[in-house]
């Protein structure tokens, strides 16, 4: 565990379409500050924070929002999470790099913080997985994407547009 390095990639791409705005979901003002903004903070509170944080951007319009040591990459296919993934894996700088880990953080997640990270990445590299995911259940989890499970655990994460109607009464979330 001692050769661990690590970079993050926060998702900023979505359309925001559950806020019904014509404001991008991800300059929606919180408190002052850009939604987008607040991620970034929580990843500099770390106590051992990413050496580069990229930004997945589906749309120019954010760029002016974003902290100056943010690498943007834009996400040509609006796919998901796997194509923001890859954005950044076949970006330059990631390749350019020497990051071990890639830590994907929502980008509307204004109420993370650097312990909570510290926490679950602390987990994930104990359990000894090559992949972890936060997840969440809730009582009414409306229109979000929903974890499916088999035997041996996540066997996919489901856009709600694509569930049966059996695969909606599932209520654990996708917490990103």
């Amino acid at each position: 565990m001692s050769d661990f390095r690590l970079d993050a990639a926060i998702l900023a791409a979505g359309f925001g379409t559950r806020m019904f705005s014509p404001i991008p979901k991800m300059l929606s003002v919180i408190l002052g500050d850009p939604l987008v903004r607040y991620p970034f903070e929580a990843l500099a509170e770390m106590s051992a924070p990413p050496e580069k944080t990229f930004a997945v951007m589906g749309r120019d319009s954010i760029v002016h929002a974003l902290p100056e040591s943010a690498v943007w990459v834009q996400q040509s296919q609006m796919d998901g999470t796997l194509g923001a993934v890859e954005a950044v894996l076949l970006s330059p700088e990631w390749r350019s790099g020497n990051a071990t880990h890639l830590l994907v953080v929502n980008g509307d997640a204004p109420l993370l913080s650097g312990a909570r990270l510290d926490d679950f990445l602390k987990k994930s590299r104990l359990s000894g997985s090559s992949m972890s995911i936060g997840t969440s259940t809730l009582e009414e989890p409306g229109r979000y994407g929903r974890i499916i499970r088999d035997r041996s655990g996540v066997a996919m994460i489901k856009e709600y547009v694509d569930l049966s109607p059996e695969e909606r009464k599932i209520r654990e979330i996708n917490a990103g």
